[in-house]
């Protein structure tokens, strides 16, 4: 059941008095303020009815919706684990009167979990949008110049090769199938192959580290045991295709009760989306190993987070990543206005024209000044940004010699000006990594991708926004204690 209501403020905050909440870090007291506004709350009370309507008025009380949002922007400001969460919500009475938690019993870090879990890709948009038309309103962005980039966010997944993603399946299957046997002991026993294909790993990495004369050797072995060890998923596959197929007979599951039943579809819908992926697996490794095909379409570099792609960014100590593509648009103040998540590894140039058009859309005008580096330069992006409306676009040629006009403008002192410009949003995109964990996805599928990206920016605006408003507070504070006037000249 949906709660809404704030918990009663203990004695030591004034909740008898009626005192005004104080909370020491100055961030988060700037921050308390912003989440004070009514519609962020029904955003997410619309999002519990959209993804969980069953339970939205009925069952017993969840946590309060005030308290979901304020826990979850929390974590991502922090970065912390939602065991983390839950120990520093123990130690620290800052912590929690921003989450309005007060005196009162902390949920455990599964029910942050499940809560967390509500909120949808929709729901953090509608946020980002609120907060930034907020800042917006407070004169805080204005919208004027446009800065773009592109980066990863990485899976949360092991370097991905062809034995240990086989080694995954293998494993994955058998546990399903272990469990579907404990609940149903009319499947009979599957054999246990984990320790041959353990077996057949070890050897695989043993002979990757041979030299010399003894490589040749050990390629012709390791090739054997490629094929022992393909040959031994394909045996796991066919026996939990077997299990699925009984799993699925009414005839075979017609003695189990309500509560057995339901385990025993939710093991068949595991075994049903893990087969075609260890299958997947398989036909990649024979395709390499058989054939030499290092392209082979449709690859998995996970089992458990397919949408995992390679992208190649040209960084020495980091050559391939495993993850999805984000564009970060940023105006004044590093404050991030727009993200995107890609599938795949597209072009940087095809991102420009409908960052732009979002931006437009967002604030009601084009930029007057936009900034990237020379990924996103092609011909056709200058003329179409020019004919949206943008007076000034700075954008580097790629490469090639350049003509006498076209190096006239890459020194022109506003070229150079924009560009160092730009150079500050690779600080943001390294800020949102190290401080908010834009660099590896802790959150799981595609969704989750697309929760923790949107949770990081939010973070970023949150805490953009309080520290451009305790600096105005700071000038205006300044202003006024200084004299005026006949004080002045006094002063003076």
């Amino acid at each position: 059941m949906i709660v809404t209501c704030d918990a009663q403020k203990p004695l030591a905050l004034g909740g008898l008095f009626g005192d005004e909440l104080h909370i020491y870090d100055k961030d988060l007291a700037c921050i308390d303020e912003i989440l004070r506004e009514p519609e962020l709350y029904e955003v997410l009370r619309q999002a519990i009815i959209r993804n969980s309507p069953k339970d939205a008025f009925k069952g017993p009380k969840r946590t309060a919706i005030n308290r979901v949002l304020r826990l979850f922007i929390l974590k991502h400001i922090k970065n912390w684990s939602f065991r983390q969460l839950y120990t520093e919500l123990q130690r620290n009475l800052d912590y929690r009167a921003f989450t309005q938690v007060f005196d009162d019993k902390i949920p455990d870090f599964a029910t942050f979990c499940r809560n967390f879990a509500l909120i949808d890709e929709l729901t953090i948009r509608q946020i980002n949008d609120h907060i930034r038309d907020y800042a917006i309103a407070r004169g805080i962005i204005e919208g004027k110049k446009l800065r773009t980039d592109t980066t990863v966010c990485e899976n949360n997944i092991h370097h991905p090769t062809d034995n240990s993603l086989l080694h995954d399946g293998v494993r994955v299957l058998t546990r399903i199938v272990r469990h579907a046997e404990e609940a149903l002991p009319a499947l009979g026993r599957m054999r246990d192959r984990a320790r041959s294909v353990l077996r057949r790993v070890l050897q695989i990495n043993q002979s990757t580290r041979a030299k010399g004369k003894a490589a040749e050797t050990a390629k012709k072995q390791r090739s054997n045991s490629y094929h022992a060890l393909m040959r031994i998923a394909r045996c796991v596959v066919s026996d939990a295709q077997k299990v699925a197929c009984k799993l699925g007979d009414r005839r075979v599951t017609r003695r189990l009760g309500l509560v057995d039943e339901l385990r025993v579809q939710g093991l068949r819908d595991e075994l049903q989306t893990m087969i075609p992926r260890v299958d997947t697996v398989i036909k990649q490794t024979r395709a390499r190993i058989c054939h030499g095909d290092t392209q082979f379409p449709g690859k998995l570099l996970s089992i458990f987070e397919p949408q995992a792609a390679p992208i190649r960014k040209g960084k020495a100590h980091k050559p391939t990543e495993f993850g999805r593509l984000v564009e970060i648009d940023e105006v004044e103040h590093g404050f991030v206005s727009d993200y995107q998540i890609f599938d795949g590894n597209p072009s940087d140039a095809t991102m420009l024209i409908p960052a732009l058009k979002c931006h437009k859309r967002h604030f009601g005008r084009p930029p007057r000044k936009v900034a990237t580096d020379r990924g996103f330069w092609s011909l056709k992006n200058e003329e179409d940004a020019y004919s949206l409306g943008v007076k000034r676009v700075s954008i580097p040629v790629r490469g090639g010699k350049l003509s006498e006009l076209r190096r006239k403008l890459q020194r022109s002192r506003w070229f150079r000006g924009l560009q160092r410009w730009r150079a500050g949003g690779e600080g943001r995109i390294g800020t949102l990594k190290t401080r908010f964990g834009l660099d590896r996805c802790m959150y799981k599928g595609n969704r989750g991708m697309h929760r923790w990206v949107g949770g990081c920016v939010l973070a970023n605006n949150l805490v953009v926004m309080a520290r451009q408003l305790l600096k105005a507070s700071r000038h205006d504070s300044e202003a006024t204690d200084q004299p005026q006037g006949q004080d002045a000249r006094e002063v003076a």
